[in-house]
């Protein structure tokens, strides 16, 4: 008799078997998002006397003086179009659409 008895759990259709949640493989899903970096470097800086305190002219000093990220970029894409290089795109496309959130000179 007991041999006969049915069970009381019930049993899922092939279809709902690979529905189910435990036979579910989790997809992936491509999200957007936005990164922000906020960079620092110390450098030796050449300036004119009496140029400390005026941060535009700092800038303009540090511009002229040293590449930024953004001028590096540049530099890379002017640098593609006379080279061949392999795998300079990448290179590239990784520097794009950065933007420096911040830029700022404190003197030490």
């Amino acid at each position: 008799m007991l041999n006969n008895m049915s069970s009381n759990t019930p049993t899922l259709m092939q279809s709902e078997e690979n529905n189910a949640p435990w036979n579910q493989e989790e997809k992936e899903v491509t999200v957007e998002a936005t990164v922000s970096i906020t960079m620092s470097k110390t450098v030796k800086l050449t300036i004119s006397k009496g140029d400390e305190d005026d941060d535009r002219k700092l800038m303009s000093d540090f511009d002229t003086q040293y590449y930024s990220p953004e001028q590096m970029k540049a530099f890379l894409e002017e640098y593609k179009k006379r080279k061949n290089i392999k795998n300079i795109q990448a290179k590239i496309n990784d520097l794009s659409d950065w933007v420096v959130d911040e830029k700022c000179i404190t003197l030490e």
